[in-house]
């Protein structure tokens, strides 16, 4: 049974290692001060443990600039990829001497210079109407109104220089390709333009081929053995 006190009310027994539970009694800490406010000691903590320091932050620059040089490859192009760019904008301009050649009726040549490292479309053709050639995105400005001009050495390039090595068929070396009405070429075989581009051990070279009866070229053979 529970202890009774005066007329009939239960007594209610306190704990004294509890806090007085009175609220017109403010808590007290151990030494009679009133404890700090927990919103602004909340604030405090977090203005002392968010954000980095400036070491910290440049530390972490210093990491992620090493592991960027690590991961990334190299961004200049390699001796395949200038040769591919180069072999690859020649053939263009082959499609389009041929091109003129079909709409035109009449005959173009692209003649090499291996010497010069150049290579120069002209119209070649019975018809001197046609020896201004039509005006193309592809000539330079300095370029005559009768041949377009291409110099590698002149090309934009971010690696190593392209050079022309030599332009051949079977017979031997010659130095110009005729394409025709039908955009078939003057030679009885394939002829084929070789490109060059690094130096010492790490020349390597590339080859065009132009197939003798459709007037077509084509990327081939990539190789470091000079032709």
């Amino acid at each position: 049974m529970e202890p009774f006190g005066v007329e009939g009310e239960p007594i209610v027994e306190k704990n004294v290692l509890t806090p007085d539970w009175r609220p017109n009694r403010s808590p007290t800490t151990v030494a009679g001060l009133k404890p700090e406010n927990p919103e602004i000691a909340m604030t405090r903590r977090r203005s002392t443990s968010a954000g980095f320091t400036l070491l910290e932050l440049l530390l972490v620059v210093m990491i992620v600039g090493i592991l960027a040089g690590l991961a990334l490859p190299d961004a200049r192009p390699s001796v395949y990829d200038q040769l591919r760019s180069t072999a690859q904008l020649m053939c263009t301009d082959l499609a389009y001497a041929r091109s003129l050649a079909v709409t035109h009726d009449s005959t173009y040549r692209v003649a090499f210079d291996p010497s010069a490292n150049r290579y120069v479309l002209t119209h070649v053709g019975s018809d001197a109407s046609l020896n201004v050639l039509p005006k193309s995105p592809f000539a330079c400005s300095g370029d005559a109104a009768t041949q377009q001009i291409v110099d590698l050495d002149e090309l934009p390039r971010a690696g190593p220089k392209v050079r022309l090595a030599s332009v051949r068929t079977t017979a031997g070396s010659v130095d110009h390709v005729d394409f025709g009405p039908l955009g078939s070429t003057d030679a009885t075989d394939a002829t084929t333009i070789w490109l060059t581009a690094g130096s010492g051990n790490d020349t390597r070279y590339l080859s065009i081929v132009i197939a003798p009866a459709t007037g077509l070229g084509a990327i081939d053979q990539y190789t470091g053995t000079a032709p």
